[in-house]
């Protein structure tokens, strides 16, 4: 039996991205008991629970709801896991409410890899082309890029600056940019598509649900194959990577170049389902 306490070190064990060999998922951003915190989330292959608060409640793990409107008390939907085992990169758990058994189907002894420990060096990156459109609100940027395997990047963006609703262009970052990733960037890009379950991952391009969210494309090409990943908003899988992306005009030096390509576009016709 785990004999469990709650010291810095095991809470700092609980944050990440944990994924199961079927691509299931949970997201713990904070394992704080005092503040409220809606961003962790739990997903399936077949449904999700999103927009959790955590908290650990003696030997269980806790995703609930918080009620603002009934005096700041945890809701009873509750999606309760037995924390069975963990370590800085395993976690195993036991659905232990009726929600958290219904979301996985009854399934027991659920065992997850950290998303930063999931590495898979048989990956072997050829070239990225990623892409992101405005959004109808606020100042997202318009990007498109290209990276190859000979750590040439090729940029291109209309970037704003001023607050959230400003559209004025920033002329500094925005326009045509070319140059070469020094090894910790690339080397940090080859992490992140190592960790992600790429040969695994499928997005299907869905219509928002709001008509002005941004839409991410992503092209890999790896191993010889392409792989399309095209989705609204930030995938969870994929949202180191892309985080990675949307800031890489600002760390990397990139000469400004008069050269104008055309980059290839996404066809989501076939992808699988989004999850």
């Amino acid at each position: 039996m785990l004999i469990w306490t709650t010291s810095d070190g095991q809470l700092a064990k609980l944050k990440g991205t944990w994924i199961s060999s079927s691509n299931d998922f949970i997201v713990i951003k904070d394992t704080t008991t005092t503040e409220i915190d809606n961003d962790n989330f739990i997903f399936t292959a077949a449904d999700w629970a999103d927009g959790m608060t955590f908290r650990i409640v003696g030997d269980t793990l806790s995703f609930q709801n918080f009620s603002y409107l009934n005096n700041y008390n945890w809701t009873s939907d509750r999606y309760d896991f037995l924390l069975i085992s963990l370590t800085d990169s395993t976690l195993t758990v036991n659905p232990s409410s009726e929600l958290s058994k219904k979301l996985f189907k009854n399934r027991t002894n659920l065992k997850f890899i950290n998303q930063k420990n999931n590495i898979d060096p048989t990956i072997s990156f050829e070239k990225l082309i990623y892409r992101t459109t405005e959004s109808g609100i606020g100042n997202s940027p318009k990007i498109e890029m290209q990276i190859d395997s000979t750590k040439k990047i090729y940029f291109r963006g209309t970037i704003y600056k001023g607050d959230f609703f400003s559209r004025e262009i920033d002329d500094l970052q925005s326009g045509e940019f070319t140059g070469i990733l020094n090894d910790t960037l690339y080397n940090e890009l080859i992490h992140l598509l190592q960790t992600c379950s790429l040969r695994t991952l499928n997005l299907q391009y869905e219509d928002p649900l709001i008509d002005d969210a941004s839409i991410i494309t992503l092209i890999i090409y790896y191993n010889g194959q392409r792989k399309c990943l095209r989705s609204p908003g930030y995938p969870i899988l994929l949202s180191q990577l892309i985080e990675y992306l949307y800031s890489l005009n600002q760390r990397a030096t990139l000469p400004r170049t008069n050269e104008m390509r055309e980059l290839e576009y996404c066809n989501p016709e076939g992808a699988t389902k989004n999850r």
